[in-house]
């Protein structure tokens, strides 16, 4: 899903917050709560963009698997999107 930087430019599904700058596990949370923001303030383009999202068949990132990452974040949303939808 890539983060904002030299390689991969601006993508909305990206980590807005540099790790470097950051570090890992705070810019992980920051990126949560800006999802948690505007899936309360905007839920249509929440919405659209998890609709986007399940056009692929797996989401990725650079970071290790023992990592925490961004794309975490996405599959929680996710997740709680299908299982409300299988209620």
């Amino acid at each position: 899903m890539g983060r904002k930087g030299r390689r991969t430019g601006f993508n909305k599904f990206a980590n807005w917050y540099s790790v470097e700058e950051y570090g890992r596990a705070e810019a992980v949370r920051l990126h949560m709560e800006d999802l948690k923001d505007i899936q309360a303030k905007e839920p249509d383009k929440f919405n659209e963009m998890l609709d986007e999202l399940k056009q692929y068949d797996y989401l990725s990132c650079w970071c290790a698997l023992s990592e925490p990452c961004h794309v975490d974040n996405w599959l929680y949303f996710i997740a709680a999107r299908q299982k409300s939808e299988t209620k």
